[in-house]
């Protein structure tokens, strides 16, 4: 191997690992979020929103859905 050789392949290694060690934490963030939200839900178990059932405690939820 002659030097050019050498200088184009560590400057092309250099730039890769500058580019992967910038984003490679919001990568693992991101597969991280998508891992926990889409494969790793509890299949048995229900995730509640407190305004869902707010919703249909209160006095006008009710009245939607009479058909009076």
């Amino acid at each position: 191997m002659n030097i050019q050789d050498f200088i184009l392949t560590a400057v092309f290694s250099g730039l890769t690992g500058l580019i992967i060690g910038y984003f490679l934490r919001d990568l693992l963030s991101l597969f991280w979020r998508f891992y926990t939200t889409k494969i790793r839900q509890p299949k048995h178990l229900i995730q509640y929103h407190f305004e869902d059932i707010q919703d249909h405690s209160s006095p006008t939820a009710a009245r939607k859905g009479s058909s009076k």
